[in-house]
């Protein structure tokens, strides 16, 4: 049996008849991920058919259909790959008789063993055809796409890279070890000649081999850096899709455009794990606090809309008024205007 790929998670925002507003936001997917990979819940997740009935009358007795190995992220999407112990489940995804999935999780997850509140904990993937989470993608088994290397993740990649030159590392200096102690000792082995090898003889051989090993090393090495450098470039255009995307449903929500481009820049600039310490001593990202700062902008000075994402024709004086607004936030957030109408900040 294949791994399967189940989406179950994703940036966005749901309203919920019963539990009010879902959130996915970019910590709430790292937790899951970090929750599980910490192995918080003390168990591995599975996969299951549907969800619990509020009203049964058990509990704990549902069957796992699949075991899930690992969370990864892709693009704006949370993904649980998973490890079949029913053959039929790979069935019930090809068929489509089970297109989606559905997270069973808490957000406000106490660990059993000290109390306390790590965050957001998945205990369940439920297969639906219904879930309350719109726009996710299809449950897929991974031997369909033959693309298993894409989910590993690049530590992953990079810890087995280092371990193959480590390895390579350790043996050169074995063997340069043993050669050492090799050419104290009295050779008797005849050479081509019927003459007993000189001391020059195998101090070249051993350097010839010390050269081929450095080379080898070499390789490794370069091999290592390009894939760091590769793992460097994927991270920071997922990054720029991530801010990309934030902005835009702020743009959305009508903060002005060009407050959402100077934003940018800043967040593309800044390193993503950098945090400030406020004066309630708790920690925050300071990426975060550029977007909270863009939604708090008041309703008067946003853009209007006729209709939530689209926006109206707006006639001359109108650009005017916008301009007006647009420069006095400028001014407000300690920003500059030059003479060619450029803001600075």
């Amino acid at each position: 049996m294949g791994l399967l790929k189940i989406p179950f998670f994703r940036l966005g925002e749901w309203k919920h008849p019963k539990y009010g507003t879902i959130k996915g936001t970019p910590s709430k997917l790292k937790q899951f991920a970090d929750n599980f990979k910490g192995n918080v819940l003390g168990r591995p997740p599975f996969i299951r058919i549907g969800h619990d009935k509020s009203a049964a009358t058990t509990f704990g007795d549902a069957e796992a259909k699949a075991w899930i190995k690992d969370i990864v992220q892709e693009g704006n999407v949370l993904y649980a790959l998973c490890e079949p112990c029913d053959e039929n489940v790979e069935n019930l995804i090809k068929s489509k008789k089970y297109r989606f999935a559905s997270a069973e999780y808490d957000d406000n997850y106490h660990e059993k063993t000290t109390g306390k509140n790590v965050g957001t904990v998945l205990s369940a993937i439920a297969l639906t055809n219904e879930p309350f989470l719109t726009h996710l993608p299809e449950n897929v088994v991974l031997s369909d796409i033959n693309n298993n290397e894409f989910y590993l993740d690049f530590e992953e990649r990079e810890e087995n890279k280092m371990d193959e030159f480590l390895k390579k590392l350790s043996e050169f200096f074995t063997a340069m070890t043993t050669k050492m102690k090799l050419s104290d000792e009295p050779h008797t082995e005849p050479n081509k000649e019927g003459e007993p090898p000189k001391n020059e003889d195998v101090n070249a051989k051993f350097l010839a081999e010390f050269e081929t090993m450095k080379q080898k090393l070499a390789d490794i090495e370069k091999t290592n850096t390009n894939l760091l450098s590769d793992n460097e470039v994927i991270k920071k255009n997922n990054e720029e899709k991530e801010v990309e995307m934030k902005l835009s449903e702020l743009k959305i929500k009508g903060i002005p455009p060009v407050l959402c481009d100077k934003a940018k820049e800043i967040l593309l600039a800044m390193p993503t794990s950098n945090t400030i310490k406020l004066a309630d001593n708790t920690e925050k990202k300071l990426s975060d606090m550029v977007y909270e700062m863009l939604s708090s902008l008041p309703e008067a000075s946003r853009v209007k809309y006729d209709q939530f994402g689209s926006q109206h024709s707006q006639k001359s004086g109108e650009e005017d008024d916008y301009k007006k607004l647009a420069d006095e936030d400028i001014k407000a957030l300690g920003g500059k205007i030059t003479e060619d109408g450029k803001y600075i900040l």
